[in-house]
């Protein structure tokens, strides 16, 4: 079958054609935020617990291009923080959703898998976390720290439908400005 032949040829293609979107949700800069205060925050945080709350995969394999050329497009996570002051914990809910896709045809996909965590961390000491705050370690930390957990999911997804091993890039933050250089 030649669709086999196409779909192992694609192994080699998809960790070179790997593309990401940025969006609204792409992990957020303290332009407003104090950097020091959510250093401290990090500093102060433990993780509690991390669950994975829904999971979806989709294959359409009559979509597969007979050349085989596959681009593989992670979404813009989208990520929520909130803080709850009675039990000192910082609760994030974080949805990630990977594409692949043709390289020719755009709004098409081969492939889609999508999964949402809940993850749930506790300050220590007196640390203090307002809502803006939240936001910025929801963006980055909870989405950091979530990613192995969805890169392996994906993986053994999209082998159980039989498809090529599919490795995931690694999770890349923007670095933050150093204290002071504005």
């Amino acid at each position: 079958m030649k669709r086999t032949a196409t779909k192992q040829a694609t192994t080699k293609r998809l960790t070179a054609r790997e593309k990401s979107e940025k969006g609204s949700d792409a992990a957020p800069q303290p332009a407003t935020v104090e950097i020091e205060r959510y250093n401290k925050l990090v500093a102060a945080t433990e993780l509690l617990g991390l669950q994975l709350i829904r999971s979806k995969a989709d294959l359409f394999p009559e979509r597969l291009p007979d050349d085989g050329d596959l681009v593989l497009r992670v979404k813009s996570p989208q990520f929520r923080g909130e803080y709850v002051d009675e039990s000192r914990t910082l609760s994030c809910g974080v949805r990630l959703t990977l594409v692949l896709e043709p390289a020719t045809a755009k709004d098409s996909s081969v492939l889609e898998v999508f999964a949402e965590y809940n993850v749930t961390y506790r300050l220590r000491d007196s640390a203090e976390c307002a809502a803006d705050i939240a936001h910025l370690f929801a963006g980055r930390n909870a989405v950091f720290n979530v990613w192995p957990f969805f890169r392996e999911l994906a993986f053994s997804l999209v082998a159980k439908m039989g498809m090529p091993p599919l490795v995931l890039p690694l999770f890349r933050m923007p670095l933050l400005p150093k204290v002071g250089a504005h």
